[in-house]
């Protein structure tokens, strides 16, 4: 009978997210450890942030400094230059999605990125993996968001070559705890939208800080 406590800043996480945290829990202690979600029990603290220190400075302090300080542009390739379509803010605005979509493991977002019949391949765990959308979401529903743990986000636009105003190709970094991620994305425009039709990426572990 396992039994999970998680202790979050008290920072406006809604019902909704806390329920997205109690299922993810119970789904994995269930897929690794094989327990009856019947029979685990999660529970969740929320800590004032006055009340929870990191780095030898509270996080409150942390959120001002963080808030106060001017947010880094994308590095983004020269290629963008290239754009004579008008298309790179909406490409720009589907990364974005795209990003927040892992960051919150946040299915419904990334189901607006991702092309219906787009695929997912890896070589990480040393063999070709190979998902289609459904199978993918299912994975990321089993997550825990990375912003439950208030990771610090890292995502770094590396790149982006736009073929035409139909085709494009994005190389982009991101951190999700315990792995960082190097991700090349081809897109292309459908019915008036850009989508990611397939993702590639090289993941590797984290530096220990």
């Amino acid at each position: 009978m396992p039994y999970v406590k998680m202790e979050v800043t008290k920072e406006g996480v809604t019902r909704e997210q806390k329920a997205a945290l109690v299922k993810g829990v119970t789904t994995l202690l269930h897929q690794v450890l094989n327990k009856d979600p019947s029979l685990t029990f999660v529970t969740l603290d929320e800590i004032e942030t006055d009340n929870w220190g990191v780095g030898g400075e509270l996080v409150s302090d942390l959120r001002r400094k963080k808030a106060a300080a001017p947010s880094p542009a994308p590095i983004a390739s020269p290629s963008v230059l290239a754009d004579t379509s008008g298309e790179l803010p909406a490409l720009l605005d589907c990364i974005a999605t795209y990003l927040d979509g892992l960051y919150f493991a946040d299915v419904e977002r990334l189901s607006r990125v991702f092309h219906p019949r787009a695929r997912y391949f890896s070589t990480a765990e040393g063999s070709l993996k190979e998902l289609d959308m459904p199978t993918y979401f299912d994975v990321v529903r089993g997550r825990v968001p990375a912003s439950a743990s208030q990771q610090p986000r890292y995502d770094r636009l590396l790149s982006v070559d736009l073929a035409g105003p139909h085709t494009a190709m994005v190389k982009l970094e991101c951190a999700l705890a315990p792995r960082h991620f190097t991700d090349y994305l081809s897109l292309v425009k459908d019915e008036g939208q850009w989508r990611i039709i397939s993702k590639v990426f090289e993941a590797r572990p984290l530096p220990r800080t």
